[in-house]
């Protein structure tokens, strides 16, 4: 049924929460993971009156070599855990780029982590999984973020 399985990193924790979800589906359907890492430019403000099209936007020194460093040690430990893997670091918005990817590669399932912190659905799914969730021509699993134990 799942051949090509994408699940998109940000570097954090939360994110990292689909990978156990994502391995095991992979194990039962033989599938092969996708890692991706989008790297996102970084946007300063500028007046529109001096702005050319592309003064806004910087890549920020150093960002696409962590993003590689960090998809290489996820690649390292889905495989030790016996799935078979491969990794890809991307350049734009995170939704475009994950949605590009989903095209390009041949994936016919998405894992991904919710970030919830803004409005109603994105507290359930998070930003970049809304925009997937919207555009997207193939399933998506969103697994939650972890949330903290509380304190009494």
């Amino acid at each position: 049924m799942y051949t090509r399985i994408l699940v998109p990193l940000d570097g954090s924790p939360a994110a990292e929460a689909a990978l156990p979800h994502a391995r095991e589906i992979a194990r039962r359907f033989g599938a092969r993971v996708l890692l991706l890492r989008v790297v996102e430019p970084l946007v300063v403000p500028a007046w529109p009156s001096f702005a050319g099209p592309d003064l806004g936007v910087r890549d920020q020194p150093g960002d696409a070599t962590a993003a590689e460093a960090y998809i290489r040690e996820q690649a390292a430990a889905c495989s030790g855990e016996g799935v078979a893997v491969e990794s890809r670091v991307r350049r734009g918005p995170s939704a475009d780029e994950i949605l590009a990817c989903i095209g390009e590669e041949a994936v016919d399932l998405v894992v991904m982590a919710a970030h919830g912190r803004g409005g109603f659905f994105e507290r359930i799914a998070g930003r970049t999984a809304e925009a997937v969730l919207a555009r997207t021509p193939v399933p998506v699993l969103v697994v939650p973020t972890p949330r903290p134990a509380s304190t009494p």
